[in-house]
Formats: structure tokens, C-alpha cells, sequence
């Protein structure tokens, strides 16, 4: 880890920070909060976060998630400093231990990067809080006599509503790690100050596109019988008979046999000719 003071504030990852401020009391007027989290060359997410008040007093500096401390410290009139990885909605409150005032701000998240921001970009960007001013940077280190340290400067294109982006000098490389630093001014002349990094990394292999499943291919239609069909008739002679004829005839009904060589419909009719 970076022992100089901008790589301290440079060497982060996992975005967790970004806040808002509320006052409790006049307490140490320009309190300044800073926060920052990181992940080191094991993928472990590190953090911590620090105070410094706008008066020359001793003060208490406390996390507080879902109602209870989850880290504090007490330090000087230069500053308070407390080892702890914060989350979205973890309260910092920073109590003047002369008058007992207190203020705080809250943790929202921002800035972080989008996970985009892999393999060799040249550029980055990711989502802030609206009212936060933006500096981006990317460095490489490899101990503090390196000489392959470097250290690049980020030039800000973006800030619109949430979002922000930027871009470096150069096309960057998966060792490289990206930070970004969020500064808020807030009511009670508080700042609150937030720096996330991570390291560049792989992009993730591209999903592999669904198999294909193969439309079977429709049933051959039956084959269609253009011929003619073939038919007999078996009349009974009593039916040709003058006298059967005639009842055939008047009543409509006769009987007949006829044989086909294909399904249909069979209409007899009876007539007389001549």
C-alpha cells in the first residue's frame, strides 16, 4: 500500500463512499470528513476514514450503522483518524469533546466506477452525487523505489445529474489502478471528502450466445390424387319395372348399391327419361 499521502487517498476500489450532509449543532465550524476505501493486490476491500476540525479542540469520531458504533476514535485538534471499510448509510459524526456539539454526514455510495472500466480504457466513468466536484487519476506502483511507478492525471468531460466521465493520457493497462476523489461542500461549512480506486483489471469474458436450436423441418404433405375417381352401380331391375318406377318416383325413395374406390359423397338421383 502507498505510504505518501495521495496514494493513501488514491489506493482504493470498491466504491463505498459519497454523502450527505445533516448538522446537529454548530460543533466545530468547517469540519471536514474524509473517507476511502480500497482493495488490496488479495481482492480484501480495506477502508478508513478521518476528521479534522475548523477549530483548535479535541474530538471523537464515530461510525455509526443502523443506530450502533461500529468503529471511534479520539484524537487531537489536528484530526481524528479511525481504521474501518464504511458503507452506504453508515452515519460519520464527529463530536467536539469541549462542547459536547456534534456533526455528521452520511455515506450514500458515490462516487463509483462502472464496471466497465476493465481491460485498456482510455477513458472511464461512473455515477457521483449531484452536487459533488470530480478529480480522477490512475497510477501504477510497485514499492516506493519503483521504476515502473507512474502516476497519470485524469481530465473530467462529464458531470451531468449522477453520472461523470473522464479520460487519461494515455490507454491504460489491467495493472493499473483508477481513482476517483468526490468533494462536497455542505451545510455548517462541512466538507466531506470521498476517494474510491480500484484496480483496472480483465473485462469478463463476453457471455456466450445461446444455442441455436434447430427448427425441425415440416412434415412432407401427403400426396395428391389428381385421378379420377372410379365408381359402380348395382341398381336392382325391380326398380326399372313400370310400376316400381312409378312408386320410386312419387314416394322419392329407392334403394341402390354404389361402390367407390375413394372417400366422397354419393348423390343418386332418380328421373324420368322420355
Amino acid at each position: 500500500m502507498l505510504q505518501t499521502s495521495w496514494a493513501r487517498r488514491a489506493s482504493a476500489a470498491v466504491a463505498v463512499i459519497g454523502a450527505m450532509g445533516a448538522i446537529a449543532g454548530p460543533a466545530s465550524a468547517g469540519t471536514t470528513f474524509y473517507a476511502s476505501t480500497w482493495v488490496d493486490d488479495d481482492g480484501v476491500a480495506q477502508g478508513y476514514v478521518e476528521s479534522y476540525p475548523g477549530t483548535p479542540h479535541a474530538g471523537r469520531l464515530d461510525v455509526v450503522r443502523a443506530g450502533s458504533v461500529v468503529a471511534t476514535s479520539t484524537g487531537h485538534e489536528w484530526g481524528t483518524w479511525v481504521e474501518t471499510l464504511v458503507q452506504p448509510g453508515d452515519e460519520l459524526v464527529y463530536t467536539d469533546l469541549d462542547s459536547g456539539q456534534a456533526q455528521q454526514v452520511t455515506v450514500t455510495g458515490r462516487p463509483a466506477f462502472d464496471a466497465s472500466v476493465c481491460g485498456t480504457p482510455g477513458s472511464v466513468s461512473g455515477t457521483r452525487d449531484p452536487d459533488g466536484a470530480v478529480d480522477l487519476g490512475a497510477y501504477l506502483y510497485f514499492g516506493p523505489y519503483g521504476s515502473r511507478n507512474d502516476y497519470l492525471e485524469g481530465a473530467v468531460t462529464t458531470l451531468s445529474g449522477e453520472q461523470f466521465a473522464g479520460s487519461y493520457p494515455k490507454v491504460l493497462a489491467p495493472e493499473w489502478r483508477v481513482h476517483v476523489t468526490q468533494t462536497r461542500k455542505l451545510p455548517g461549512d462541512v466538507v466531506f471528502t470521498t476517494s474510491t480506486s480500484r484496480k483496472v483489471g480483465a473485462c469478463a469474458p463476453p457471455a456466450a450466445a445461446p444455442a441455436v436450436v434447430p427448427v425441425p423441418a415440416p412434415a412432407p404433405k401427403p400426396p395428391v390424387d389428381t385421378g379420377r375417381p372410379a365408381g359402380k352401380l348395382d341398381v336392382p331391375k325391380a326398380v326399372f319395372a313400370p310400376a316400381a318406377a312409378f312408386r320410386a318416383l312419387s314416394a322419392g325413395v329407392f334403394t341402390t348399391t354404389v361402390t367407390v374406390d375413394e372417400p366422397g359423397t354419393v348423390t343418386q338421383t332418380l328421373y324420368l327419361d322420355n
